[in-house]
């Protein structure tokens, strides 16, 4: 108890309270939607919705190639006005490849929809409305890690409260005030896409100096396009079960579910936030003291993303029996899946230290061999577990593939610092 309560003063005192307040409110538009949305949708259609968004967030990714990674990697690798000029040059390069994504992917459901192909709501709407939605996901993105990067909190607070206020009120108005259902909940998904690439482009092409030099996007290929396979698979990892739980006809299940995952995303938040504060010290502390700095820092790094993940865990999993109240009883299961979630954030958890100590140890080359390891062994996991366990299934796969995960990042992390032993000798 005094160990939490002393990890939670220092988190008081931390830029991360900063972080966690801001991320909070960012994404905490699902969970304030969420009475709305449970009362207005089916759980099949709440289920359809969740579906959609997965592909909303592996979209950026693929249509960047990877090279998000590589925006915060340059700006470390030099002195910070060099290294924020390749970042905004690489930052263009995103900006490009992702409106070259979304105005292909339209033009394919259009091309469905015209011979007759498409569902409904229409596959040209649901793709508009994805595709944009993934776009401002992908070019805010920039901003908010080069600010993060940069240590400046309040200028990344200005832009998740932007993104925060443009889903919030386009889902009351659309969802709410209109009645418009599912296809009103990806209006607003539209509406938060357009304001979010309208900050990020802002930023990107009037903050940031840059240009379009292809040595620069050679470079950021090389770097990323290796990360390629580990960014799918770690999306495969967390929306991956949903997939599986659509192809074997679970979507009402899956609203559930859906809304579970959702409502534990204070928890994964909060580890998240600290990981947003921790991570650049631990490049400082890379650029400053190499591997001996990052070794002395290890184990009580790793012990400080612990103590907030379990803390985080229990508050959320003892405001599990308010849900069937806020949410409606036909989500009432949600209370149950709630602490099974909140377990495998804990076991995640020791994956994001040991993770940035391989990224600035430039041992790179095994981040895609745990997550897609992890992601393959989640799949399997899913299609065998879920026709048998259905919604538990999903649960226990989930809580297996993260723990394999976060077992291999201890090992390469240890490796990549050679400190075999060194966990139980540091303080």
């Amino acid at each position: 108890m005094n160990s939490l309560l002393t990890k939670l003063s220092a988190l008081l005192r931390s830029p991360t309270l900063t972080y966690t307040a801001l991320a909070i409110l960012a994404r905490a538009s699902p969970l304030l939607l969420g009475p709305l949305y449970t009362r207005r949708l089916s759980t099949a259609e709440y289920g359809e919705l969740a579906l959609l968004q997965t592909f909303a967030a592996i979209l950026p990714m693929v249509a960047s190639l990877g090279m998000q990674a590589a925006v915060t990697r340059f700006f470390f690798e030099e002195d910070k006005p060099a290294g924020l000029f390749r970042a905004g040059t690489v930052a263009r390069w995103i900006s490009l490849f992702g409106i070259a994504t979304t105005i292909l992917a339209v033009t394919a459901a259009m091309s469905i929809d015209a011979i007759g192909l498409g569902g409904w709501p229409p596959l040209t709407w649901s793709c508009l409305c994805v595709c944009v939605f993934a776009l401002g996901s992908l070019v805010l993105s920039v901003p908010v890690a080069l600010l993060r990067a940069q240590q400046r909190p309040s200028a990344v607070g200005v832009l998740q409260l932007g993104d925060f206020a443009s889903m919030v009120g386009g889902g009351i108005v659309l969802v709410g005030a209109l009645g418009l259902g599912l296809r009103g909940a990806l209006g607003a998904m539209l509406f938060n896409g357009l304001s979010n690439a309208l900050l990020g482009f802002s930023y990107i092409f009037l903050r940031y100096r840059g240009d379009f030099a292809v040595s620069t996007l050679r470079q950021a290929l090389r770097f990323s396009l290796p990360f390629l396979p580990h960014f799918v698979a770690n999306q495969l990892l967390t929306i991956g079960d949903r997939w599986v739980m659509s192809s074997f006809g679970l979507k009402a299940k899956l609203g559930t579910y859906a809304l579970a995952s959702q409502l534990s995303s204070p928890a994964s938040l909060v580890v998240g936030a600290w990981n947003d504060s921790a991570s650049p010290r631990t490049g400082e502390v890379a650029r400053t003291s190499g591997k001996a700095g990052m070794k002395a820092a290890l184990w009580t790094e790793t012990r400080n993303y612990l103590v907030v993940a379990i803390g985080m865990g229990v508050l959320v999993s003892l405001a599990a029996p308010i849900v069937p109240f806020v949410f409606t009883r036909d989500f009432g299961d949600t209370a149950l899946y709630l602490p099974v979630i909140c377990l495998s954030i804990v076991a995640e958890a020791a994956y994001y230290p040991m993770t940035n100590v391989i990224f600035f140890a430039n041992e790179n080359r095994w981040i895609p061999v745990m997550t897609v390891t992890a992601g393959l062994v989640s799949l399997v996991a899913n299609v065998a577990l879920i026709p048998v366990f259905g919604t538990w299934g999903a649960l226990l796969s989930r809580l297996i593939a993260m723990s394999l995960r976060t077992g291999m990042a201890v090992y390469f992390a240890r490796r990549a610092l050679k400190v075999v032993g060194a966990m139980k000798e540091s303080p």
